[in-house]
């Protein structure tokens, strides 16, 4: 039997997902993020949207959400803080972070080119982790300034 390689983690099934060994508490920022996005996710169904896709990756980056409703899609970004004294969790969404996005949303309309709808709203989903709230900014940035050469 050969020696594991120190820098390897195994993987590890917990009550939240399966994931490395450095990561087994539940109260980890990854634990948490996903909870934040399964709250996101059943109060976005709650309103009345259709979700489409989760965690949409591609070279450019990831949109979190990916919803629908009366015609629109919405490419939306979930920020959690337990402590918001440092900074809002909006402020996580930098200029490059929104170009990331932009440019993560133009590949996903570029791979699904027969979808019908007119307009696209990037929104952002505060998730308060200290108080248990979640604060949507809708239409939170453009997708202008962007474009998509193949």
């Amino acid at each position: 039997m050969s020696p594991q390689h120190p820098t390897r983690t195994k993987r590890i099934t917990s009550d939240c997902y399966t994931k490395t060994d450095r990561d087994t508490d539940p109260s980890s920022a990854y634990c948490l993020g996903r909870e934040a996005e399964e709250a996101v996710v059943r109060l976005y169904i709650a309103l009345g949207y259709t979700i489409l896709q989760r965690n949409f990756r591609s070279h450019q980056g990831e949109i979190d959400l990916i919803a629908a409703k009366d015609g629109t899609l919405h490419f939306i970004e979930v920020k959690a803080r337990s402590d918001v004294r440092y900074a809002a969790p909006q402020e996580a969404v930098c200029a490059r972070k929104r170009h990331r996005l932009r440019r993560t949303a133009l590949y996903y309309l570029f791979c699904h080119p027969y979808l019908p709808y007119a307009y696209y709203l990037f929104d952002i989903a505060e998730v308060y982790l200290d108080r248990g709230k979640i604060h949507l900014l809708r239409n939170a940035f453009a997708l202008e300034g962007e474009s998509w050469t193949v």
